[in-house]
């Protein structure tokens, strides 16, 4: 049974893992009414090296006013490591290259096969408006998704690649992952040297042999290489001309750029700029 105890020295242990890191011993010799009153003293008191004897069967552990709060601080700091590798992984990818990505081979292939089938798509599109007697001049991308393709004057909906009663395809963006987010553009003031009525020099020779092309800018190295693949074209040439214009079309063509790659000349490639890869598709060769 629990009685008044004599208390002549106490002890706090440090050893110990209950309470306030000790346990309570008493040797009766001095009266105490309670030992949570051990318990509540001042901090800087609990930490006093202070000796104990006592009577062996009587240990009282004492419980930590904070335990609590313990806990929460073991939460929060976990919290804050969770976001910090959050926040690593986040500037770790806004670091990588543009030519780098996280897809897979086989997440690569389809996303080849895919633009390579909506560049097929687009290419069909045209051939249809043409088929129904629209000339090159008014052939019109516009649409709701991507401005600066309207044509001055407006043409009729039926001129238009991406409308129901025109070439009657959707406009549609490139898969995720395959290039840096950058929507595809149709420019008619690039050639392809040796394709078409343009040789080498094409982009300074006259307007009659730039092509109507697609194209989707920055692609990442795997799905570059798998398009290639399909395109039975090595690697990823490099070109040694000046690339693919920006201007997209609005009914007029005009030199400006053109694409020289080696093995050339192709209906549609994956190459290097030397930083970046691009894909063209020729919707109309001149």
């Amino acid at each position: 049974s629990r009685g008044p105890w004599d208390l002549t020295m106490y002890r706090i242990n440090p050893a110990s893992s209950a309470g306030f890191r000790g346990v309570l011993y008493f040797d009766g010799k001095k009266k105490i009414e309670n030992w949570v009153e051990i318990r509540n003293k001042k901090e800087e008191e609990r930490k006093k090296d202070l000796s104990i004897s006592y009577p062996a069967s009587y240990v009282f552990p004492l419980t930590s006013a904070r335990s609590g709060e313990a806990g929460n601080v073991f939460v929060l700091i976990l919290l804050g490591i969770v976001l910090f590798v959050a926040l690593s992984l986040s500037i770790s990818r806004g670091m990588r290259s543009d030519t780098t990505s996280n897809l897979s081979k086989q997440e690569a292939a389809l996303a080849a096969s895919d633009i390579l089938a909506y560049a097929q798509k687009v290419e069909r599109a045209v051939n249809r408006l043409r088929r129904k007697g629209v000339s090159e001049n008014d052939i019109s991308f516009d649409q709701a998704f991507v401005a600066g393709y309207n044509h001055t004057p407006a043409v009729a909906d039926t001129n238009k690649v991406f409308n129901a009663d025109g070439g009657a395809i959707s406009w549609k963006s490139p898969p995720e992952g395959s290039n840096d987010g950058s929507e595809w553009f149709f420019t008619g003031e690039t050639c392809i040297a040796d394709l078409g009525t343009g040789a080498t020099g094409c982009d300074t020779d006259s307007i009659a042999n730039e092509e109507l092309i697609a194209v989707l800018p920055n692609v990442v190295d795997i799905v570059c290489e798998e398009i290639n693949k399909r395109l039975n074209i090595s690697a990823i040439p490099a070109d040694t001309g000046g690339g693919a214009s920006t201007t997209k079309y609005q009914g007029s063509f005009s030199d400006d750029t053109e694409i020289i790659l080696a093995g050339g000349p192709f209906n549609a490639a994956c190459f290097s700029d030397g930083a970046n890869n691009h894909f063209y598709s020729i919707l109309i060769a001149r």
